[in-house]
């Protein structure tokens, strides 16, 4: 009970929060006037909005992390572009900003990691500590892999430009194979989720089509048994379906 209490709280203080907890509750209405003819029922599916906030928590996260993923490759370029026409690795970075927010919009990702490169400059951090926090923070291995890079480049005192733009060029590399395959799979996941609905399809079309139909399995024991079955399974199936795509590269 604590355990879920505080997970609870941690999702509480992500930013979709209220819009995922009425999409939570949309679905267990949904689920329970499908499956039981009972908007009552929701009261029994409560113990579902949990790993359901939590699943729509981490699909918002995945789709922050690629698009940071996306738009820090364009910083390394601009970065890389700024490094060959002489600016020091610092004023290679405060460069890049305002393309970058033109490009993404001030309320991007990219733009929150150039406030926090800005930021830390402006105090006297230095550029190789603050890229290791922002790799940290984001969790993007590519990300990462360009922080120790630049940090190893810096120490050593080689050519910077040479040895960050070979880097660069092989995490761009990686990155487009990535993207290649996420449009490989991309359509295979839409065929994946349309599948997942329906079930909610057919019955809702079968209720609306042949009223009492299955009067037989709604407010009775065994019917109620019979669709709890069938809702275990379905959930069952979705948690493996998600699982299957989510492919590592």
């Amino acid at each position: 009970m604590k355990k879920t209490w505080t997970e609870l709280q941690s999702l509480a203080r992500e930013k979709t929060f209220l819009p995922d907890l009425a999409a939570g509750a949309l679905i267990l209405c949904l689920m329970a006037f499908l499956f039981y003819d009972s908007l009552f029922m929701t009261l029994f599916l409560i113990p579902l909005l949990l790993p359901i906030l939590q699943e729509l928590c981490a699909l918002h996260r995945r789709q922050q992390r690629k698009a940071l993923t996306v738009q820090f490759r364009e910083l390394m370029n601009s970065v890389m572009t700024n490094l060959k026409a002489g600016l020091s690795p610092e004023h290679a970075f405060l460069e890049s900003k305002e393309d970058l927010c033109f490009q993404f919009g001030t309320g991007s990702a990219i733009a929150e990691v150039l406030d926090r490169i800005e930021k830390g400059l402006s105090n006297h951090v230095p550029l190789e500590n603050i890229l290791s926090d922002v790799a940290s923070r984001s969790g993007i291995e590519e990300v990462s892999q360009f922080a120790e890079v630049f940090a190893i480049a810096k120490r050593s005192g080689g050519n910077m430009t040479e040895v960050l733009g070979r880097s660069v060029s092989l995490i761009s590399e990686r990155m487009e194979v990535e993207s290649e395959i996420t449009v490989m799979v991309q359509s295979k996941k839409l065929e994946a989720y349309i599948m997942m609905l329906v079930p909610f399809g057919i019955i809702g079309y079968i209720r609306l089509t042949s009223p009492g139909f299955f009067d037989d399995l709604y407010h009775n024991a065994a019917g109620i048994l019979f669709m709890s079955i069938c809702l275990a399974v379905y959930l069952a199936a979705v948690k493996l379906t998600e699982k299957i795509l989510r492919i590592e590269v």
